[in-house]
């Protein structure tokens, strides 16, 4: 467990963390001899969704997978209840005979291993699962006090700072969002975040204590001046849904064109040129008809101190909604196709937040 531990200890990032997921992986499987080891976060909705998996028969890694608590209610429950799932023969356990058809026969999975992950509050927050490929088998003692303490590493770094409800009460009269519970979770943290300064660093914004719920909706994208390019450094689950790819690496142009990469340049150029935060509402015409409306809240981040003067925005924290769309899955690019009439209704807002003080 000693690369786990190092991992934590530099785990101050989005980068360290998933370093950190990936050093748990691997060192859980070595200490289990399991087939494959995964983490999940839980997410608002009750679902949890794959942050990272690795598999000893393979290569490389996989993510993105959901559970969704509509039909996997009875494992949920078991696992926040007595915070593990140990299932010998996962196919006739009562808690996971809901994954045979889906999950257990396409992957020849026969055991599973499942040890809850509590945040540094003592709030379930994630699940590191351990599965068995192949036949089934009994998990130790040894096993599972392995993987407790891989999972109390993995919880101590999970810090969520949410907004009390004396900074929910200051922001909320002036905010044209305060109907969109993720932008109001991402407005707190940013404005908390900055404190007294123009804006918050770069280096301030942390995936060890965002607001779980937001990562699903969560982009980082880092601003390029000269010339003005907008490249994605993080996507959540969501958003790749939504689009059917990957983003991270990529410019804006790279994966839009036409009306609607211009338009989403205009909103960070905004974002660059005013150094606040821009809000928005689109709606976005489907080729196979209908429309979608759209939120979001844009905010920026500095490599700069801040204190004094204007900064120049760096990189942009962007959480993005569809509060009246539940459609994820259509296929790329075709539901990029851009016509002239593809964006309607579109307001933008500059916006200033106030600054959050953490006694509030």
């Amino acid at each position: 467990m000693q690369r786990s531990r190092e991992a934590a200890r530099r785990a101050v990032n989005l980068a360290g963390l998933q370093a950190l997921f990936e050093c748990v992986c691997h060192d859980a499987i070595e200490a289990t001899r399991a087939t494959r080891t995964s983490i999940w976060y839980f997410e608002a909705n009750g679902s949890i969704v794959c942050q990272y998996m690795y598999d000893r028969r393979k290569s490389g890694f996989e993510r993105g997978a959901t559970i969704g608590r509509e039909h996997h209610a009875e494992y949920l429950d078991t696992l926040v209840n007595d915070g593990i799932v140990a299932a010998e023969n996962a196919r006739n356990h009562p808690a996971t005979v809901c994954f045979i058809d889906e999950y257990f026969i396409p992957n020849d999975i026969h055991a599973l291993l499942d040890i809850l992950i509590l945040d540094a509050y003592g709030r379930p927050a994630a699940v590191l699962c351990c599965e068995q490929c192949v036949a089934p088998r009994p998990w130790s003692e040894r096993d599972i006090s392995a993987l407790h303490g891989l999972t109390a590493l993995i919880g101590s770094t999970l810090r969520y700072q949410g907004g009390s409800a004396a900074q929910r009460a200051l922001l909320t009269p002036s905010l044209p969002f305060a109907d969109q519970p993720l932008l109001m979770e991402a407005a707190l943290y940013w404005s908390a975040k900055r404190s007294s300064r123009q804006m918050p660093l770069v280096d301030d914004i942390s995936a060890l204590d965002l607001p779980r719920p937001l990562l699903p909706n969560l982009l980082l994208v880092d601003i390029e001046a000269t010339p003005f390019r907008v490249r994605y450094s993080a996507a959540g689950s969501e958003i790749r849904a939504r689009l059917g790819r990957d983003l991270i690496g990529y410019t804006v142009e790279d994966i839009m064109s036409g009306d609607y990469c211009t338009y989403l340049l205009s909103l960070y150029r905004s974002v660059f040129d005013s150094a606040q935060p821009v809000y928005s509402e689109s709606t976005f015409k489907w080729d196979d008809g209908g429309s979608s409306r759209t939120h979001r809240l844009l905010l920026p981040l500095s490599q700069q101190g801040g204190e004094a003067g204007r900064c120049r925005v760096d990189r942009v924290m962007a959480v993005q909604v569809w509060p009246d769309d539940a459609r994820r899955s259509i296929s790329f690019p075709s539901r990029m196709t851009l016509r002239p009439d593809l964006i309607d209704n579109c307001t933008i807002a500059s916006l200033t937040l106030p600054a959050l003080r953490r006694e509030l």
